[in-house]
């Protein structure tokens, strides 16, 4: 009885380059299909925030939280620069989760302890002081390039430094709360501020003031620094 015949060289490279070229088409696949459930994910987790910011401030005269450090007034509690504790801040009641202030694509959660931002220019304003609610921007995905380069996250930002950074992880984007507690996805170089010169399009929707939707202008800046100290 003849035994059976082996493969030949030739023929097994010609199925390790099949297995090869294979693999460089799908993991690329894999890739992009993982990272847009975690960007559904993230964009879970603002709307969660939305919700939660919302019932609190049913209970609060329809007042914005802190985001004041060493106070558990603050959205989240803060006791020194980027040293957060979710948990005991005043959001996390109506949370009740701890994986809602972590994106899953955000490399630095496990030194900030939070992906999440909150604009400081809403600090205890009334939501009536809101002019666009569904265009102005309450909490910020933060990046890892902010605090030049180091990522670092203390829980507020400012929207007029360029310190603090739209995050861009998810195809060139980050997630966002709106003051009227809807999510909303923004690609990061439509917020960028550079200087008082050099601001991208939709940053005006950081400014709760502005007197326009989509429009600020020199006047509503120097307005908003008046008041966002």
């Amino acid at each position: 009885m003849k035994g059976k015949k082996a493969f030949t060289l030739i023929e097994l490279l010609v199925v390790i380059a099949i297995i090869a070229i294979l693999a460089s088409i799908l993991f690329p696949v894999f890739a992009r299909a993982r990272e847009k459930a975690r960007q559904t994910n993230c964009m879970g987790n603002v709307k969660q925030l939305g919700i939660g910011l919302m019932n609190y401030m049913n209970d609060w005269d329809e007042t914005f939280p802190t985001g004041d450090w060493n106070t558990q007034a603050g959205w989240v509690f803060v006791t020194d620069h980027h040293k957060v504790n979710i948990e005991k801040g005043s959001l996390f009641p109506y949370i009740k989760s701890k994986a809602v202030y972590y994106c899953l694509s955000d490399p630095l959660v496990d030194v900030n302890g939070l992906s999440y931002s909150m604009n400081r220019c809403l600090d205890k304003r009334s939501l009536s002081d809101v002019r666009f609610p569904s265009f102005t921007i309450v909490f910020m995905e933060e990046s890892e390039k902010s605090a030049l380069g180091r990522g670092l996250n203390d829980g507020i930002f400012y929207p007029y430094f360029a310190n603090d950074l739209p995050a861009d992880r998810h195809t060139g984007g980050g997630n966002f709360t709106m003051a009227d507690g809807r999510g909303k996805w923004i690609k990061a170089d439509r917020l960028i501020y550079k200087g008082d010169k050099n601001k991208a399009p939709e940053w005006a929707w950081y400014d709760p003031f502005r007197k326009n939707e989509n429009t600020e202008t020199d006047a509503d800046l120097q307005y908003l620094k008046a008041n966002c100290p």
